[in-house]
């Protein structure tokens, strides 16, 4: 056997203990990842959305997440108010790619929750940590791209990417009336083979529905041109698509015979509505279509 020299050996002896550390340190990842984990199965979740009621489609809701260490002991968990951490994951009972109507579609999306490396706090004995989640909180990865609930009528449940979850309905509504209220926003284009500019005008879209047994006005976010029509299905429910995420503005005593608006200079809209039962009122919206 050849006889290693002097800096051969240093090398070999270099090369090993930075493997062992190398070792070392992916032990000691592994098992602090797995401590994490362990803690945060401890961790009692609930979730919560704003309405027992069944939502309309493209509806704007609130969640609300409220973590709780129900041990004697101190829980050092991931820390779920870090930016990044907080996200959902949406399934629908019967949904696509399931077999049976009984069967909940796989939740997308959704990704592994623990990591070694994300921020962590300790929740101590009994403390709660609770956060409040909103469609418009643009720090919250979205469960679709408006963070509204689905178009599609049905059962749902919302999963809280590190644990704990929520069921949901999203009924199907029947339309009364609607309105399309002009925006004094202009845009003017020319596109090829136009001899002529042509300039557009922007409008909202309010409706007026029959829900889950109620009578409700509702105010799309995504603004429409004003020659924009609202149709019906040939059922008469509403097809909400191209106008979410949808705003609750009122429920009202009985069905919604007539309903307009107008729009001032800054976005504000008052409407006008009159039932079948003879009642009157008027809703003023602010900018982001919410009632004043």
């Amino acid at each position: 056997m050849t006889r290693m020299k002097a800096w051969q050996v240093m090398i070999a002896l270099a090369v090993t203990g930075s493997v062992a550390r190398g070792q070392d340190d992916s032990d000691a990842r592994s098992q602090r990842q797995d401590l994490l984990a362990e803690n945060l199965a401890q961790v009692h979740f609930a979730v919560g959305v704003d309405r027992a009621t069944p939502y309309f489609p493209g509806e704007t809701a609130t969640v609300t997440v409220t973590l709780t260490n129900p041990t004697s002991a101190s829980l050092e968990v991931l820390d779920p108010r870090t930016p990044g951490m907080a996200g959902f994951a949406l399934s629908m009972l019967g949904g696509p790619g399931t077999k049976e109507e009984s069967e909940w579609s796989v939740p997308e999306p959704f990704r592994p929750p623990v990591s070694d490396l994300d921020p962590t706090t300790i929740l101590q004995p009994s403390q709660s940590i609770t956060m409040t989640f909103h469609p418009e909180d643009k720090s919250v990865p979205p469960w679709n791209p408006h963070n509204s609930m689905p178009l599609h009528p049905g059962n749902y449940r919302l999963r809280f990417r590190l644990g704990g979850e929520v069921e949901f309905q999203v009924g199907a509504p029947f339309l009364e009336t609607s309105a399309i209220v002009p925006l004094q926003e202009f845009k003017t284009y020319q596109e090829d083979g136009m001899t002529e500019p042509e300039t557009l005008q922007y409008a909202a879209t309010i409706v007026a529905v029959r829900l889950n047994g109620e009578h409700l006005l509702f105010a799309a976010r995504h603004n429409v041109i004003t020659t924009h029509e609202v149709k019906a299905e040939k059922d008469g429910t509403l097809s909400t698509r191209g106008g979410e995420p949808w705003v609750r503005l009122l429920a009202v005593p009985a069905k919604v015979t007539r309903l307009s608006g107008s729009a001032d200079p800054n976005g504000l809209i008052t409407l006008e509505y009159t039932t079948e039962d003879g009642h009157a009122g008027r809703v003023y919206l602010d900018k982001d279509r919410h009632p004043l």
